[in-house]
């Protein structure tokens, strides 16, 4: 599963995909697998498949997305999951990335995306916090209200989220499996049968100094470089 958050937004943000390198992504991916949604993703690896399979998911919901990345999906045929922070849309939390001035998606655009037969929404929390900081009510806000807020908007289930910043326990993840049915974090594994945990997906963040073209990270069993981010992470 590849994560990515920008593309081509002209940010100095590692995170900040070249937009021609994400052309060239986007273009070979199902030449070494399968593009799938990421419930689809889920249930071919449940159903014990063999056939290699990528889910593309994008988080925080920059109007980049809408701008410069839907298109691009939409003429590839490729299919994502755009996890949204319901306080960025609303104007009352700031942006996700910090030292990113970018304005979020207008929930018209969200609704439109949402009817698309190429994007699917989930839940990126309401502010974008670490979720471990959080006492139990705190944290069922985040989760629940957040749910909420984009089925009331958007008119369509929500049933993925993803922890902000990748940053989980197992307190954490006990809640959120009250609440959603898939949740994504970081780790840099390839999701087969055997390790598959419908709340703690992995996902390989790609950056735009990542040193590797996207054929190796789709072959690779492991990603290191985020596997060792994911393990800083967790120690904080």
């Amino acid at each position: 599963m590849l994560c990515y958050h920008l593309v081509g937004a002209g940010t100095a943000a590692r995170v900040d995909e070249d937009r021609e390198a994400f052309v060239r992504q986007v273009s070979v991916l199902g030449q070494g697998a399968t593009p799938v949604g990421l419930a689809d993703g889920m249930a071919r690896v449940r159903g014990g498949s063999d056939d290699a399979c990528v889910a593309l998911t994008f988080d925080d919901a920059f109007r980049n997305f809408y701008d410069v990345v839907w298109p691009m999906l939409q003429e590839h045929r490729v299919p994502a999951t755009l996890f949204v922070p319901t306080g960025f849309v609303d104007g009352t939390s700031p942006a996700p990335i910090g030292g990113v001035d970018l304005p979020p998606c207008s929930w018209s655009q969200l609704r439109e995306l949402a009817a698309s037969d190429v994007v699917t929404i989930g839940s990126h929390t309401c502010t974008h916090p670490d979720l471990r900081s959080l006492n139990r009510d705190g944290l069922e806000a985040e989760l629940r209200n957040s749910r909420a807020r984009l089925e009331d908007e958007l008119g369509v289930p929500v049933g993925s989220f993803c922890y902000p910043r990748a940053l989980w326990n197992r307190r954490v993840e006990r809640e959120v499996a009250e609440v959603y049915d898939l949740a994504v974090i970081g780790g840099g594994r390839r999701i087969t049968a055997s390790n598959l945990n419908p709340h703690r997906l992995w996902r390989t963040s790609i950056r735009r100094d990542s040193p590797l073209p996207v054929e190796q990270w789709l072959t690779s069993p492991w990603w290191l470089e985020e596997a060792a981010a994911d393990v800083v992470r967790r120690l904080r």
